[in-house]
């Protein structure tokens, strides 16, 4: 597997968390998916890609600019 190829599995991974905790209303099992993001985010950044410092102001990022 590529590195490219990893990137986009751990993408892929990251999103599926994403949905996971947009419908979870579990707060301890929340908290363990956002763990989770949180560990896949800095997999992303160790591999060399663009990434905020904290996962959790991605999404911030990601509202200003689709409110543009």
């Amino acid at each position: 597997m590529t590195i490219e190829q990893r990137i986009e599995k751990v993408r892929q991974a990251r999103a599926l968390i994403a949905e996971a905790i947009a419908e979870c209303g579990i707060p301890q099992f929340e908290s363990l998916l956002r763990d989770a993001d949180m560990y896949l985010h800095w997999s992303l950044w160790t591999l060399g890609e663009d990434m905020e410092l904290r996962p959790e102001l991605e999404s911030r990022t990601a509202e200003r600019t689709m409110a543009r």
